[in-house]
């Protein structure tokens, strides 16, 4: 993953209309606390209009009651963003330690120091050490990580075999203010477009 310093297009479906991302909407993932992107945008629209029925064959029980909650009172909207991401501040959640950007570990070192975390709890060779950090910390991961500068995970399920729910690739974003919206529609305005076209 080569960023060059250029933000990464991004989209996230959702029945919640805003004008800017803010703390206040971010949702408990199962990399934290933030919000959901991926680069698919048709995967995105799906999302935007899921239906209850769906979503209780896909989310675990741990996040299936707050993605119904989250999919009452509002109409499906399509956003397209603009996040300025470095690959120093994005975790690997997929990765052990030893395979993280060497800015990343340089943060989760700096972490483990000022949070007086015991080495010796973590196993730095499996790829969720992170959550270890989380749990050893007693902190939330989106404030934990944001302390030291860790803005965003990504789950990279690429080649896995098991059904993905986020998509290939997940982006979970703790720090809304690396988004910008360049774009955002309403996905039932786009269902009525494709209707009226058919008449």
């Amino acid at each position: 993953m080569s960023l060059l310093g250029k933000g990464i297009k991004l989209f996230h479906g959702a029945v919640k209309d805003f004008s800017k991302f803010d703390s206040k909407y971010a949702k408990e993932t199962a990399f934290g606390k933030g919000f959901s992107f991926t680069p698919d945008k048709k995967l995105a629209e799906s999302y935007g209009k899921i239906t209850p029925t769906q979503i209780k064959k896909l989310w675990g029980k741990d996040y299936v009651d707050d993605a119904l909650a989250r999919k009452k009172n509002g109409k499906p909207i399509l956003y397209e963003v603009d996040a300025k991401l470095k690959e120093g501040e994005i975790l690997l959640v997929r990765k052990n330690f030893e395979n993280q950007n060497n800015t990343i570990k340089r943060k989760l070192d700096r972490l483990i120091k000022e949070e007086k975390i015991n080495k010796d709890q973590i196993d730095f060779d499996k790829p969720k050490f992170w959550k270890q950090l989380v749990q050893e910390s007693k902190k939330d991961a989106d404030k934990l990580f944001s302390k030291y500068g860790i803005k965003a995970s990504l789950k990279d399920a690429t080649g896995s075999k098991l059904k993905q729910v986020g998509g290939t690739l997940e982006y979970t974003v703790y720090d809304p203010k690396v988004l910008n919206i360049k774009n955002k529609k309403s996905l039932s305005d786009q269902v009525n477009e494709v209707l009226e076209r058919k008449k």
